[in-house]
């Protein structure tokens, strides 16, 4: 089997993406560590979208991966800089983008990103740092919880039924949650207060949309 070969056996075999090619693997009892790099000859420059084949220079970057086999996984990066070939564009030397790998000053890849946000719906954080270790991952519980408040979700066209958590809104938090169960699951306490109404108003764009809303006691 010739270099080459064996370079796309072990990119499928992580199931990296096109045009990452593992150059080395070093592996130890509890780690493994990849050597990959592009193998594109050229990049388009993130301003005026100019590609460019100038290579400007080369530096390591370390990202966390999905682990493999329990062993915690690291991605040595090598990453190239272009020097962009347009007069007027104000980016002189850019570096290359890998957004179906990682995002650019991410320090993990998109697929462990995505595992952590599952992990730490599924557990609410405090139990997925006590479960992640068993993994193969090593995360904080605050680590968990920024990953999920990074989830971007489209708000809905309207609401009908709103959840509302009163000692946070006392607090100064002004988050409303859109509350879409069946009332038998939760206990729910209607609201009283013209006061309090007003101030929902304020927040809610499309409130006369709103059926009812209640505040949720644990």
């Amino acid at each position: 089997m010739s270099a080459l070969e064996v370079t796309a056996t072990l990119a499928s075999l992580f199931l990296l993406p096109e045009n990452i090619a593992v150059e080395a693997v070093y592996p130890t009892k509890s780690h493994l560590t990849l050597q990959i790099s592009c193998t594109l000859k050229s990049a388009s420059c993130p301003l005026c979208q100019q590609s460019s084949e100038r290579i400007h220079g080369r530096y390591g970057r370390t990202v966390a991966d999905v682990p493999c086999g329990g062993r915690l996984v690291t991605l040595a990066l090598t990453v190239r800089k272009f020097v962009c070939s347009t007069q007027a564009c104000p980016r002189r030397i850019f570096t290359e983008r890998l957004p179906d790998l990682v995002q650019s000053y991410a320090r993990m890849t998109n697929r462990l990103n995505d595992v952590l946000q599952t992990l730490g719906f599924a557990t609410c954080g405090e139990l997925g740092e006590r479960l992640v270790p068993k993994l193969g991952m090593h995360v904080s519980g605050p680590t968990l919880l920024r990953r999920m408040r990074a989830r971007v979700y489209t708000p809905p066209a309207s609401v009908s039924i709103l959840g509302i958590d009163d000692w946070a809104w006392k607090k100064g938090a002004t988050g409303v949650t859109p509350y879409h169960q069946t009332t038998h699951e939760v206990n729910i306490v209607p609201l009283d207060n013209r006061r309090f109404q007003i101030r929902l108003e304020a927040h809610i764009p499309d409130w006369n949309a709103v059926v009812s809303y209640c505040t949720l006691h644990q």
